[in-house]
């Protein structure tokens, strides 16, 4: 037997004291389990002023008070990692007054084979609060490395996007400049219709027409889906572009006047109108954001677009904003669409962006078939009841 001690105690000696890759194997880890066993197996009775676990569930009921506050705040995450850090420095603090307090009544029994064990277990816990900060730190270096690690990869995401898209493009507009002549005749065929239906039906064949051709391109062969929806996007646009004026006002000065007799009025309803109007019905609970300045500049820059793919995405985009101001200012998790719409129409007279009727008929023209979900409903109330009311 005592040889198979010293083999025992040979094959530890070989092994390093601290090993961080084997924390719970290494010497160090074993030496304090045996010491803390080896203190707490000699103590007899457990002071009621240490009575651990009543102490630890009124810590609990505390912190589940606290973790309500902050759950309502939406801090629930935060409050989670603070109650578990303030659990864990209880814990550490108990047991430091336990050994200190075993500590005492080993001095004063003389019993000082049990206070040297206790002073050497104390003297090992102060050397280890070093490393745990140590590690603390290292951790919160960590994790600020891993943030920005996500931030540059999500950066170099969205960069490779942009490069593909600029690539798109591009190779969409040197495919275009092959059917020149084909784009001039149907410039000249839009111009010769009247009837609103044969101009989408023709924009639609058309539009159609090219990219099946654009498909049967070789370079084309192994391009993606998203690469492939992208050139249609790109397509719609340069086709719409060269139609654009026709598009949008198909009556000439007659559709350009009736656009600005309009944008007088909202202009001289909108010097009149406060958020409080009757007629508006907006819930004073959704006041505090008014005017919603982030949905008017989405709304302002409709014109710049061509395409009423793009000017519904606008007007989506519009819509998002005042649902997001919406659960903002609410504290709700979603909003329907009798909160968004006198929202919408407020935000509209307010902003008053140029050619309004003829941006909105032009989307109901030529991407109706297209539109669906919310959106559509409030395009839908909006052109049938509210502008015809303005």
């Amino acid at each position: 037997i005592p040889n198979n001690i010293n083999n025992i105690d040979e094959e530890e000696d070989k092994l390093p004291y601290f090993d961080q890759n084997n924390i719970t194997t290494c010497r160090a880890f074993l030496d304090a389990k045996r010491k803390l066993r080896l203190v707490l197996s000699n103590t007899t009775t457990l002071p009621k002023s240490l009575d651990l676990i009543n102490y630890k569930e009124s810590l609990n009921n505390n912190d589940n008070k606290h973790h309500q506050k902050e759950a309502i705040n939406g801090n629930d995450d935060v409050g989670e990692n603070s109650s578990t850090r303030k659990i864990a420095d209880a814990e550490v603090l108990a047991l430091q007054q336990m050994l200190h307090l075993f500590l005492a009544d080993s001095i004063n029994s003389r019993d000082r084979k049990q206070a040297a064990q206790i002073r050497e277990v104390l003297r090992e816990q102060r050397q280890r609060l070093c490393y745990t900060l140590y590690l603390q730190q290292s951790q919160s270096t960590l994790l600020q490395f891993k943030y920005c690690l996500e931030k540059m990869n999500n950066r170099f995401v969205r960069n490779l996007e942009l490069t593909s898209e600029c690539l798109v493009e591009m190779l969409v507009r040197f495919h275009l400049q092959k059917e020149d002549l084909y784009l001039k005749q149907f410039v000249q065929n839009f111009q010769n219709l009247h009837v609103q239906d044969e101009k989408v039906e023709l924009v639609s064949s058309t539009l159609r027409i090219l990219c099946d051709q654009l498909l049967t391109d070789p370079i084309w062969h192994f391009a993606t889906e998203e690469n492939l929806d992208y050139a249609r996007k790109c397509m719609e646009r340069s086709l719409m572009a060269q139609i654009y004026v026709y598009a949008l006002f198909p009556n000439a000065d007659a559709d350009y006047y009736r656009d600005e007799v309009l944008s007088k009025s909202i202009r001289q309803l909108s010097s009149l109108l406060s958020v409080d109007h009757p007629d508006l019905a907006i819930p004073k609970c959704l006041h505090a954001e008014c005017p919603w300045s982030s949905a008017q500049a989405e709304l302002n820059i409709i014109n710049a677009y061509k395409s009423p793919r793009d000017k519904m995405n606008c007007i989506s985009r519009c819509c998002e904003t005042i649902e997001n101001l919406i659960v903002l200012s609410a504290g709700r998790v979603t909003s329907s669409a009798d909160d968004i719409l006198p929202i919408l129409v407020f935000v509209i007279i307010k902003a008053n962006p140029h050619a309004l009727l003829s941006n909105l008929q032009f989307i109901d023209s030529f991407y109706a078939s297209r539109m669906q979900g919310s959106v559509q409903e409030n395009v839908k109330n909006l052109t049938d009841k509210n502008i015809n009311r303005i």
